[in-house]
């Protein structure tokens, strides 16, 4: 979630099958419908996570890339704008950087939290094609 098919509308109602059939990832308010009711159930989630956890937990939630069905061309840049969120229970997150690709989230997690000492990569994206 909130990846194509979207099945639900912002308040969790279900959309109607025929903009659940290819063709419609397009439709930029469905995304963003599903993409708010994605959000309160992830929201929900974690909450449910820091409660139920024996230890306190590190939660990473991460996704794979960012929404690609424009209808007009669009920088690729936009395409890898991903959602990378953590959750550090001494709330530590110096060594985290804004700037960071999906390359180095879980060096600097690991370098941050347990210890490690994991160099770097070079930030970076590569976009494939069919």
């Amino acid at each position: 979630m909130p990846h194509y098919p979207y099945y639900y509308d912002k308040n969790g109602k279900e959309l109607p099958f025929d903009r659940l059939v290819e063709g419609n990832q397009v439709h930029q308010n469905d995304y963003i419908g599903y993409l708010q009711y994605s959000n309160k159930k992830l929201l929900e989630l974690i909450d449910q996570i820091k409660n139920s956890s024996a230890a306190p937990p590190i939660i990473v939630l991460m996704g794979d890339h960012g929404f690609r069905h424009f209808t007009e061309p669009v920088d690729r840049k936009y395409h890898f704008l991903n959602l990378a969120s953590v959750y550090f229970p001494n709330q530590s997150y110096s060594e985290l950087k804004d700037s960071s690709s999906s390359v180095n989230l879980f060096r600097e997690i690991l370098n941050s939290q347990f210890s490690q000492h994991l160099e770097r990569l070079k930030d970076s994206t590569i976009y494939l094609h069919d």
